[in-house]
């Protein structure tokens, strides 16, 4: 039997940079102008932690591969070009989905370990690619997807965007009514969103969640979906084979994953934009905006987070980080406390006797390029560690 190739979080980077700079170096060549930002610097457009998350795609198939990337370019074009027409609208609809998806991820992980199960009945195998199927549609497709649908209403000066309709309202949107909108014939700058269906099949997520599912025979490797068009009221049936279904799954997992990388691609191409608006709007950071902009900030400035205690309510935050040998060149002094714009409830600690100045002005520039998460917070504590390794 074919193995799904998702069935790992995707091949481990390993310690250091060496092996993941090749694969990120032709993502970015790859991605062309889409790409405001090198990946790791930073105001990165895809933290680490997001790299991590996608690292399977760089192992794909050229084919495959190429497609993602044009994948991931027709979303990012898209919106960028309802940006100019609508920013508030682009900006609201990216924050709510990001969060959304966020909220659902864990859903997604338990999905796809399902396929891992060792099971020796055909019929258990596909029930739980069809259970997977099912999951990556509701907890990852459906949500990410409504960016670009957006993105296009806008652009198409759509009536249903003059209605006030909620981005809640795109995101619960019936199927149907989402894979009419992405097949609406709308190409800008040469591209056009028929790409993002790809693995999608309206028919067989219809028949999964109304459970029209029948075994013809419990020894045989084949299943029948149903379903009826929910305007023409036309039946539909179609068989198919465990392989078959892995294959669409498959197809819907790299569309999911192009569709993250665009959102946060996006994100962070315009990162001045969105904080702008969430200031104005007084919205505070989620946990996934304070957790990814801590880590590209503090990995740029030469430290690398160990961990991160916070509270939902804002009221204390504690950062625990470690140097990197570039940073440690001279002795600097004894430990120190360094308080941020003299608010004592917000500051920086040394403990240590062997820091160097480079220490110290980083850890400062760190705290400084993060004050708009930080300031959210009654009490902060940065902790900055030498790095012992030899």
């Amino acid at each position: 039997m074919k193995k799904p190739y998702f069935h790992k979080e995707g091949v481990p980077w390993g310690e250091g940079y060496a092996f993941r700079l090749p694969a990120i170096t032709k993502f970015e060549k790859a991605l062309g102008n889409t790409l405001k930002n090198e990946l790791l610097s930073l105001g990165s457009p895809i933290s680490e932690y997001y790299l991590n998350r996608a690292s399977a795609i760089f192992f794909l198939p050229d084919e495959q591969y190429k497609s993602i990337i044009r994948q991931i370019k027709t979303v990012v074009y898209f919106v960028e070009e309802s940006l100019k027409i609508d920013p508030e609208k682009v900006v609201e609809a990216s924050d709510k989905i990001s969060e959304k998806y966020e909220e659902n991820n864990e859903q997604l992980v338990i999905a796809r370990e399902k396929l891992n199960r060792k099971e020796e009945n055909i019929i258990k195998k596909i029930q739980n690619v069809l259970e997977c199927y099912h999951s990556l549609y509701e907890q990852g497709y459906k949500i990410l997807i409504s960016f670009p649908i957006i993105a296009k209403e806008i652009l198409m000066r759509s009536n249903e965007l003059k209605k006030n309709k909620t981005i809640d309202n795109y995101i619960d949107d019936d199927p149907s009514h989402k894979t009419d909108k992405i097949q609406s014939p709308l190409i800008i700058g040469g591209y056009q969103t028929i790409i993002l269906l790809d693995g999608y099949d309206n028919h067989v997520r219809n028949a999964i969640a109304h459970r029209k599912i029948e075994f013809p025979d419990p020894d045989k490797d084949e299943v029948i979906l149903k379903d009826r068009g929910k305007r023409t009221g036309k039946e539909w049936e179609k068989n198919f084979n465990y392989n078959e279904l892995l294959e669409l799954t498959e197809k819907l997992w790299r569309t999911i994953l192009a569709l993250e990388l665009a959102l946060q691609i996006f994100n962070a191409n315009n990162k001045d934009i969105i904080y702008k608006y969430l200031k104005n709007q007084n919205i505070p950071p989620s946990p996934r905006r304070i957790r990814d902009s801590l880590y590209i900030i503090f990995h740029s400035m030469g430290f690398d987070i160990i961990n991160i205690d916070k509270d939902d309510q804002f009221n204390a935050i504690k950062i625990r980080a470690r140097t990197r040998p570039s940073l440690e060149e001279a002795d600097y002094g004894p430990s120190e406390l360094f308080w941020f714009k003299g608010k004592k409830s917000h500051y920086v600690r040394l403990p240590s006797v062997d820091f160097s100045a480079n220490v110290r002005e980083n850890a400062l520039g760190a705290f400084e390029r993060s004050e708009n998460i930080l300031r959210w917070f009654k009490k902060v504590e940065i902790v900055i560690i030498r790095d012992r390794k030899k």
